[in-house]
C-alpha cells in the first residue's frame, strides 16, 4: 500500500535537524517555516490510514516524539514529563494515541519487525539517532538493513573488549523481537555485522548491559 502522508513535509525537517550526534530542538523552534511544516505533517497523522504501511508508523512516532519535546522545551531528559510514552497523546488514524500505543500496539505486534529498533527514536541519547530522512515504503527494506549495520557497527550500541561483549539495553528489552527472526540477539546481531568482529562469540557468550543514557537526544552545543 503507497503511503498517504506528504513525507515532504517531514523530510524537510529531518534533512536539516536530524544530525549523527543529535536533534537540532532550538534551531528547529526558531524555524518558523520548518515548524509550520512539521505540525502540519503531525496534523495530517490524524487521518493517516489504519492500515498504513510500516514507513509511515515509523515517520509517525518519530515526528510525534520531536512535537512532544518541541511542546515542552526546554527539557534535559523525557523522564522529566510524567509517563512520557504513555500519558503524552496524539490523533492518529481516527483515534487518540499514546507513544506506547503507537509502538507497543501496532507497529511491533502488526509488522513482526525487529529492524523497527534501529529505526524509532525516543528522544534519548542511548536510542538510535533519527535517520535524516523520511522513510518510504519502496525503500525500507534497504534503509532498515543500512541502519541495522550502522548500529551493529557503533560501539555506544555493541561493544567488543577482549574476550566481553556488551549490548545496548534495546537488545534486552526487546530479546523476543530478535530472538523469533534469528534465533537468538547475537545471531541477529551477526547478521549485521559488517567487519566480522562478532564472529568469534558463540550462543555461549553472555551479553553484557551498556548503560543507558535517558538524557535528551539534542544536539550539542557547538
Amino acid at each position: 500500500m503507497s503511503s498517504a502522508q506528504d513525507t515532504l513535509l517531514w523530510d524537510g525537517v529531518l534533512a536539516k535537524y536530524a544530525k549523527p550526534h543529535g536533534f537540532d530542538y532550538p534551531g528547529l523552534l526558531a524555524d518558523r517555516e520548518a515548524r509550520r511544516a512539521h505540525r502540519d505533517f503531525v496534523a495530517q497523522l490524524a487521518t493517516m490510514p489504519e492500515e498504513a504501511p510500516l514507513a509511515d508508523w515509523l515517520n509517525a512516532y518519530n515526528a510525534l516524539v520531536v512535537d512532544a519535546v518541541l511542546q515542552r522545551f526546554p527539557l534535559t531528559s523525557v523522564r522529566e514529563v510524567p509517563r512520557f510514552f504513555r500519558s503524552v497523546k496524539y490523533q492518529v488514524a481516527g483515534k487518540k494515541r499514546s507513544l506506547d500505543d503507537l509502538e507497543h500496539g501496532i507497529i511491533r505486534p502488526r509488522f513482526d519487525e525487529p529492524r523497527i529498533h534501529v529505526a524509532l527514536n525516543c528522544g534519548a541519547q542511548s536510542c538510535p539517532p533519527l535517520h535524516p530522512k523520511a522513510f518510504v515504503s519502496r525503500t525500507l527494506d534497504a534503509t532498515l538493513d543500512e541502519l541495522s549495520r550502522a548500529v551493529v557497527g557503533d560501539p555506544s550500541f555493541v561493544r567488543v573488549e577482549e574476550d566481553s561483549l556488551s549490548v545496548s539495553k534495546i537488545f534486552h528489552w526487546y530479546s523476543e523481537d530478535f530472538e523469533k527472526e534469528a534465533g537468538s540477539v547475537l545471531d541477529w546481531l551477526k547478521r549485521y555485522d559488517a567487519t566480522g568482529r562478532l564472529d568469534r562469540f558463540t550462543s555461549a557468550t553472555r551479553l553484557r548491559r551498556l548503560p543507558y543514557d535517558w538524557k535528551l537526544n539534542i544536539l550539542p552545543a557547538r
